[in-house]
């Protein structure tokens, strides 16, 4: 129950969905009816939001904790007099500034807390949400959802969508690298530690989410309809296929991390390998130019003129005859 809207520094945005009239005065007179379904979406970081919470609703302490924490991880609650839904989205997709894709703001979840009834829905931000944002532009057009039950349907539907184009992005990334990876260009691998770490992410967030949405559609509010409820489960649907496909992204990352470590120990390997017998080459003729480069009396040809072209040619023979051997042996 509320017994007044508050204040400007604590209200964002404010709509009457059934009339999609965003006019104070207008949702003033109409919010106790019986036909309005008020949206107040309010800022999470004001002190007056907390205030306006503990004295003009008839929200516990322990619910107003929950809505203005400043951590928090996707879960529902559901109460006889409304229900408590805390969501995760993504940030804002599409190219960033310079005309690259800001992909870091794309893997940011931002959270959503919402306390929903029949003809309340609050809605608390502490950083802009492109979901909400696009209801806000939905109702500007007039068609935006019309209670309750549309509002969640259609929020969920926003949020599932952001996460499925995220998750097509973490999909072409991890294929572009299985494809560089197959054809030996290893330098171009380097996006699969910060694939994994996104997955990481994200999954700290989706699957308690995809857990969150679950048990609200086994609440079944009575303010739910039939058709909102089908809506909800279709995102639902998503939201678990989304899941699945994480996993399934994790995996491939692991896998190429681990192809991408055989193959590089494997060309670390071979190189180690050309270094070993070229030294083992060069062993014999580094022990004759060192015994015959010690400065004592008696070395053989230190009279003859001809003595070093014939030392070169021995050599030259006896590395002829070293590589000859090792092809024979199969060493390289």
């Amino acid at each position: 129950m509320i017994r007044d809207l508050p204040e400007s520094h604590a209200l964002l945005y404010l709509c009457d969905l059934p009339a999609q009239q965003t006019c104070k005065e207008h949702c003033q007179t109409y919010r106790d009816s019986g036909e309005s379904a008020l949206w107040l979406h309010l800022c999470a970081v004001s002190p007056e939001t907390r205030q306006w919470l503990e004295t003009q609703t008839d929200l516990d302490p322990l619910l107003i904790d929950a809505l203005l924490a400043d951590d928090t991880r996707p879960r529902f609650l559901g109460r006889k007099d409304g229900i408590l839904l805390n969501l995760r989205t993504t940030g804002t997709h599409g190219p960033g500034p310079g005309g690259t894709e800001d992909s870091e703001a794309d893997e940011e979840m931002i959270s959503i807390r919402l306390w929903a009834t029949n003809s309340h829905i609050l809605t608390f931000r502490r950083r802009d949400n492109p979901a909400l944002l696009r209801l806000q532009s939905a109702i500007a057009r007039g068609e935006g959802p019309r209670n309750s039950g549309q509002f969640i349907a259609r929020l969920l539907e926003e949020i599932t969508n952001d996460i499925g184009q995220l998750m097509t992005t973490l999909e072409d990334r991890i294929t572009e690298s299985e494809i560089h990876l197959a054809d030996g260009n290893y330098q171009a691998c380097h996006d699969i530690a910060p694939i994994r770490r996104t997955v990481t992410h994200l999954s700290h967030y989706l699957g308690p989410q995809s857990v969150a949405i679950h048990r609200f559609l086994a609440a079944q509010p009575a303010w739910v309809n039939e058709m909102e409820h089908a809506s909800l489960v279709e995102s639902d649907d998503d939201h678990t296929r989304h899941v699945e496909d994480l996993a399934s992204v994790r995996d491939r990352a692991v896998i190429l991390t681990e192809e991408l470590r055989t193959l590089q120990a494997n060309r670390l390997n071979s190189i180690t390998y050309l270094f070993s017998v070229a030294a083992t080459i060069f062993l014999p003729l580094s022990f004759l130019t060192g015994l015959l480069g010690v400065n004592l009396g008696g070395i053989p040809g230190t009279g003859s003129s001809q003595a070093f072209w014939m030392f070169v040619g021995a050599c030259i023979i006896l590395i002829a005859a070293q590589v000859i051997l090792f092809k024979k042996l199969k060493w390289f």
